[in-house]
C-alpha cells in the first residue's frame, strides 16, 4: 500500500531524468545476457539452432569410409 509521503518520494524519482538515464542504461547492459540466454534455452533459439545444424549438414563435406566388415553381436 502507497502512502501519500511515499507516493511523493516514487513521484519524486520517478520524475528525476537521471533514473530514467540509469534505467535506460542497465536495460542496454543486460539485453547481451538476456539474447544468449534466449538463445541458449527459448524454444525459438532451439529452431534457430536446429536450423544452422541442418545447414551445416548440408554444407560441410561428408566422408565415408567403405568396409567389408560388419559389427557382430
Amino acid at each position: 500500500m502507497v502512502t501519500e509521503s511515499s507516493r511523493s518520494v516514487l513521484t519524486a524519482m520517478l520524475t528525476n531524468p537521471s533514473l530514467v538515464t540509469v534505467l535506460v542504461n542497465v536495460t542496454r547492459s543486460l539485453l547481451p545476457a538476456v539474447k544468449s540466454s534466449c538463445d541458449a534455452l527459448s524454444s525459438v533459439g532451439c529452431h534457430k539452432r536446429g536450423q544452422l545444424e541442418m545447414k551445416r549438414l548440408h554444407v560441410l563435406e561428408k566422408r565415408f569410409e567403405e568396409t567389408d566388415s560388419l559389427m557382430v553381436k
